[in-house]
């Protein structure tokens, strides 16, 4: 089945509004090319019927955007009513005892100042938050010791500094390091 999207209502809409102004068109061009009375008549008629089924169009289209505010405002205000919303209010300590649920701020528990870790995954020097102060990278399962704080780097992600062998690496992702195990 077709989804509806934005363009496909968008060309719906032109349609039938190309169809209407195609039913005036003819409609109008009947009632001027009418020789008796019988055919203006008949051609009137037709033309009042358009105009009829025009308005009621509007009508109707009118009396369902009232009809969708209403229903909207009836769900915000039993919301509020009954006190419940979208969003679960926490008991003072209860969101700590929940297993399972993630802290809001990440914590890389590995990538504390002075830990050995060990890299998870191949970083380029173009990776790294300080491309241009690095002079390697740093390849995959390789042992690190993190000689600098957590901070966030200007590529959006929590980096630290490190030592590989003699080299300094400067804006590694925490996120790539794993604590070496013993």
């Amino acid at each position: 089945m077709a989804q509806v999207t934005r363009g496909v209502t968008q060309k719906a809409r032109e349609d039938k509004a190309r169809r209407a102004r195609l039913e005036l068109d003819r409609l109008s061009t009947q009632l001027n090319e009418a020789t008796s009375d019988e055919d203006r008549e008949a051609a009137q008629a037709g033309l009042d019927a358009y105009y009829e089924k025009q308005t009621l169009e509007t009508v109707r289209r009118e009396q369902l955007k009232e009809a969708r505010s209403a229903a909207r405002s009836a769900r915000r205000n039993a919301a509020t009513a009954t006190g419940s919303s979208h969003r679960v209010q926490w008991a003072e300590g209860g969101r700590a005892m929940v297993p399972g649920l993630s802290k809001r701020a990440k914590q890389f528990h590995a990538a504390a100042t002075g830990n050995l870790v060990k890299c998870s995954r191949e970083i380029t020097r173009w990776e790294t938050s300080d491309p241009y102060d690095n002079v390697r990278g740093i390849r995959k399962g390789e042992i690190l010791m993190v000689i600098g704080e957590n901070y966030m780097g200007n590529n959006d992600k929590s980096v630290v500094d490190v030592m590989v062998g003699p080299d300094i690496v400067k804006g590694v992702p925490a996120a790539a390091l794993r604590p070496l195990d013993g």
